[in-house]
């Protein structure tokens, strides 16, 4: 079935008004980049992005007042993928001295609460991680299991039978995990996923993705001067940048106006743009050369 069939649409005749809604995007996105600026992601302003699916479905209010408790500095909620699932932000890499004794602690009295009678003592203590030495092995076998179907990331320090020891885990998707078992017992969930990314391989992966965008359109440039002609290609950049700067211009604009639009710069975004610049170069690659056929049966005006 042919849905447009002998169309003729003017598109010349129309070109003043294309020009002046273009015109009018581009000059509102430009001053929104320069006032807003774009929002930009984990991946380059670094910090750790954890997204939580539960069984039920959650209020959003409900899960920022109880992020607002955590001691995590500035805690970013959104919905993630559906109405159960929830996208937790922090920029923190690491958990606070203050959040790491306290999580210690919690280890501690459920320890306590599942072996009343076990004797333990913490033997190491890493950033991210506290090591407890109990009585025997088996006792430390029994435990790293209950502790694991208690919700708390655990291993044995070695598989040997002399092994005493256990390692907990102490990550701020544990500390998240802990605040949510407390405060929403009745609805169970899961780590979907758990993102880290430095403050230094942030600003790497920042002028990375800009150099990708600039390489990609020398490219572009260099290519269509050699294929075409060079008045061509300035044109044909001309226009990626028209597209590019509208689709930036409307990411700054739109950010913050729907809670389920996620309109971050991340990696996945940027290879979004690469894409975008490679359809719209292909277009206008048929195009140039359809007017290059119908430029040969022209004569030039003497």
């Amino acid at each position: 079935m042919r849905i447009f069939q002998n169309l003729n649409y003017d598109f010349l005749g129309h070109r003043k008004l294309a020009y002046t809604i273009s015109g009018t995007l581009i000059l509102l996105g430009i001053i929104s980049l320069l006032i807003r600026g774009l929002e930009m992601g984990i991946d380059f302003k670094g910090g750790t992005e954890i997204a939580v699916q539960f069984e039920k479905p959650v209020s959003i209010s409900k899960i920022r007042s109880i992020s607002n408790n955590m001691g995590l500095g500035k805690v970013e909620v959104k919905t993630f993928g559906s109405e159960s699932g929830i996208l937790i932000r922090t920029e923190m890499q690491q958990v606070s001295k203050n959040n790491f004794a306290k999580y210690v602690t919690s280890i501690e009295n459920e320890i306590k609460k599942l072996e009343p009678n076990s004797k333990f003592s913490i033997t190491d203590t890493t950033v991210n991680s506290v090591t407890f030495e109990f009585e025997n092995h088996e006792l430390a076998n029994k435990l790293n299991n209950q502790l694991f179907n208690a919700g708390f990331q655990t291993s044995l320090l070695s598989k040997g039978m002399d092994n005493k020891s256990v390692i907990v885990r102490v990550g701020i998707s544990d500390i998240i995990q802990q605040y949510m078992r407390a405060k929403l017992a009745g609805n169970h969930f899961t780590i979907l996923k758990e993102d880290h990314v430095g403050p230094k391989i942030g600003k790497e992966l920042k002028v990375d993705a800009v150099i990708a965008v600039f390489l990609s359109l020398l490219g572009i440039l260099i290519y269509l001067g050699f294929r075409f002609k060079f008045i061509f290609a300035v044109g044909a950049v001309t226009a990626l940048f028209h597209d590019v700067l509208i689709t930036l211009g409307l990411f700054s604009m739109l950010y913050g106006m729907f809670s389920w639009l996620n309109l971050e710069i991340s990696i996945n975004v940027v290879a979004a743009f690469l894409t975008l610049v490679g359809y719209s170069i292909n277009d206008t690659v048929v195009v140039f050369d359809r007017v290059r056929k119908i430029l040969k049966f022209i004569k030039p005006v003497t």
